[in-house]
């Protein structure tokens, strides 16, 4: 089935501008709870007043079927605004026009100096009930334009941030406590699900199969509630304007035993695999290792080029193989997602699944290539041992080349095995 021809708002016709405010209008308007959205921030703070909260939340274009949390969110509850007096205080002295490019120069988000720091983003939200609703939002945009995030994704993707900043825009939304809960159907194993939750302190993950969690933390959210959180997610997924192969991230708010949408955003088609691995076929005399655990699938096994470390000079590859993300850049984890067959993480599942709770860079990499396995720490060390991880970054930064390593690759939806390719077990250095 094709990516978008079931999929209307992937086509012109859409014309999609603010993905969250535009999909939550049309699930309401198809009888499920959506919080709350306001016609401006004026009318949100209104509500605040009143002993409400709400949630600023950034909305772009791409963020529909592109990347993930490249801006922030900003919330602002009657606790919040008791605190905006003290920090108007104590940071009366910062002209805020002027901190704000100072505060990207600086690569820092901090204002101010010793004895303290607070954001730049605070202090513009700390002034937002002081100031003309308008002024405010033209703060937050220049300040979020600045951000090295969306400055390293405008150059990784060869745009201006001019171009970016012009579909950027914000929506105004009551914000409901409760737990979070974030559910991806699986790619390759139907009647598989993927829960992450969290509320506060407390955080919980789970891998549901046929109703049953087969792998995962203690409950935070009830066993019938996880139930209706997949009930509610296939309808929504079943949607008429909604492409019902897909399996994408949805995120909700349980609160009182409701569940409420927050926001739905693109991974990957389901594809069912073709053929089950056999564990007969991959000796670990042959230099095969099991994966601690494996999503989705592809023709196994397959010889891909496992990318470890990018140099910010070099042009990205339009496709990639496979990558380990051996780097911090955020953006360029969400640029390569979409691109590559495959991910490989270093630790076990529950490094992957506890790090992807309230996060959605991680989420990114696991979820939007076609495959991703995690390896567990010590088949990574044996596979990649630290000698030759460390020279690749040392080449990588000096050299200014791009590094990858020759891997073979097995994913069949439930198992995975890996291992170096036996006739190129060197790192290759290519300037690409």
């Amino acid at each position: 089935m094709s990516e978008i021809s079931t999929d209307y708002w992937l086509s012109p016709e859409s014309n999609l501008k603010m993905p969250k405010k535009e999909i939550g209008d049309y699930v309401e308007s198809q009888g499920f709870l959506v919080p709350r959205r306001f016609n401006s921030l004026a009318e949100a703070l209104e509500f605040v007043s009143q002993g409400g909260e709400i949630i600023i939340r950034s909305e772009h274009p791409e963020e529909y079927n592109g990347p993930s949390g490249l801006t922030f969110s900003h919330v602002i509850t009657p606790e919040s605004t008791l605190e905006n007096g003290k920090l108007l205080n104590r940071f009366q002295h910062i002209d805020l026009d002027q901190e704000i490019p100072l505060s990207h120069s600086r690569c820092a988000w901090t204002a101010g100096a010793a004895p303290g720091y607070i954001e730049t983003k605070e202090l513009i939200i700390a002034k937002s009930l002081f100031t003309d609703p308008d002024i405010t939002m033209q703060r937050i945009k220049t300040w979020a334009c600045g951000h090295h995030d969306i400055l390293q994704y405008a150059q990784l993707t060869k745009r201006s941030i001019e171009e970016l900043a012009e579909g950027l825009t914000y929506s105004f939304w009551e914000h409901l406590p409760g737990t979070n809960a974030t559910l991806v159907a699986d790619t390759s194993i139907e009647s598989r699900y993927h829960l992450l939750a969290y509320e506060q302190r407390y955080q919980e993950w789970h891998v549901i199969e046929n109703g049953k969690s087969i792998l995962g933390t203690a409950n935070l959210l009830h066993p019938e509630i996880q139930k209706t959180l997949i009930t509610y997610y296939e309808a929504v997924r079943n949607l008429p304007m909604f492409d019902q192969n897909h399996c994408p991230i949805m995120e909700f708010q349980v609160n009182n035993n409701k569940i409420w949408f927050l926001q739905y955003h693109r991974t990957r088609d389901f594809e069912k695999p073709k053929s089950v691995l056999d564990p007969k076929d991959f000796s670990p005399s042959e230099g095969w290792r099991k994966t601690n655990f494996a999503r989705g699938s592809f023709d196994s096994p397959s010889t891909l080029n496992l990318g470890f470390q990018y140099s910010h000079y070099l042009p990205l590859p339009e496709t990639e193989d496979a990558s380990a993300d051996y780097h911090m850049n955020r953006s360029l984890m969400e640029v390569m997602s979409r691109r590559r067959q495959a991910y490989v993480e270093d630790g076990t599942a529950e490094d992957v699944y506890s790090t992807m709770i309230d996060n959605h860079h991680p989420r990114s990499c696991w979820f939007k290539p076609k495959a991703a396995v995690a390896c567990g720490k010590e088949n990574f060390k044996k596979l990649f041992p630290e000698k030759i991880i460390k020279e690749v970054a040392r080449r990588v930064y000096i050299e200014r080349r791009m590094a990858r390593l020759v891997i073979d690759l097995a994913v069949d939806g439930v198992c995975g095995y890996i291992r170096l390719n036996p006739d190129n077990e060197q790192p290759i250095y290519t300037e690409e």
